[in-house]
Parts: C-alpha cells; sequence; structure tokens
C-alpha cells in the first residue's frame, strides 16, 4: 500500500460525533474529514490507512466471510486488508504488518463520516467501510459480513 505504516497523522477537520444512525455520507452540517494516514472506526475492529493516492484497510476481528488463497507472489502477510491504488481496482492486500493495529493515539471516525485525502474517500458506515477512487469510480465496500472489491 502507498502509506507507511507509521506516518504522521495529520487530522485538518475535528473529527466530531454523528447521528447513531448510518448514513452513507457524511451528517449535512459535517464537513469531511481531511487525513494522510491511519484512523479506525469507533468499535476499533477495522484500521485503516489513505493519502492522496491509496487508501486501505484491515479488519481485526473475525468475517463471516473467508479470505481468498494467498497468492503465490505474496511473501508478506495475507490477512484479508483490501486496497486501493491509483489507478487500479481494489485488491487484497499482502503487506508486512497490520495497520495502526494497538496504537492508541490513531484517529477514531464516527459513523456517518467521511474522510478524504485528494480524490481518495472512506465513508464510515455502522457495518464497516466504503472507498472510493473519485477520479476512477473504482473502490471497495469492507465489513464483517461482506466485501466488494470493484
Amino acid at each position: 500500500m502507498g502509506v507507511p505504516r507509521a506516518a504522521a497523522v495529520l487530522l485538518v477537520a475535528v473529527v466530531a460525533g454523528s447521528s447513531a444512525a448510518a448514513c452513507a455520507g457524511p451528517h449535512p452540517s459535517e464537513e469531511p474529514v481531511h487525513l494522510n494516514g491511519s484512523f479506525q472506526l469507533t468499535d476499533g475492529r477495522v484500521v485503516c490507512d489513505i493519502d492522496a493516492g491509496s487508501a486501505g484497510c484491515e479488519m481485526h476481528r473475525p468475517t463471516l466471510w473467508k479470505v481468498p488463497p494467498k497468492p503465490s507472489g505474496c511473501h508478506d502477510d495475507w490477512l484479508g486488508g483490501v486496497e486501493l491504488t491509483h489507478p487500479r481496482p481494489a485488491r487484497f492486500g499482502c503487506w508486512s504488518g497490520a495497520p495502526g493495529l494497538g496504537v492508541p493515539s490513531i484517529p477514531e471516525v464516527k459513523t456517518g463520516r467521511v474522510v478524504v485525502d485528494g480524490p481518495m474517500r472512506c465513508s464510515v458506515r455502522r457495518d464497516g467501510v466504503r472507498c472510493e477512487d473519485t477520479s476512477t469510480g473504482h473502490g471497495f465496500v469492507y465489513t464483517r459480513a461482506a466485501y466488494r472489491l470493484y
């Protein structure tokens, strides 16, 4: 993935609360969260990295779906994380280490908020996260129950 695991986090917008109801986009009165680095969902079980050229997430709890077989060319960890790197479609990631696992200083982003950096946009949902490269339309939906890469 394009974001270093030890990336310094620059939080330009304050991560504020949203209503308890899940929604696809930001609360109408809230600005998107502009971020370059790691963020996590409030339950701490999904951790993502975002920068202007990539976005990727990893689930830190059991999923209800099976991770595809590890490709022969992957010599790092194959844990079911997904990545989106401009201009390619989303795919499962082969990388070493988990983004932000166990790091308490990673900002939490609440349900209903949108994290952006350049054309990369991740919408935090009650059940997971949806990330998209707005310049290509490629992206992924990543939840405990299912995933979709496009």
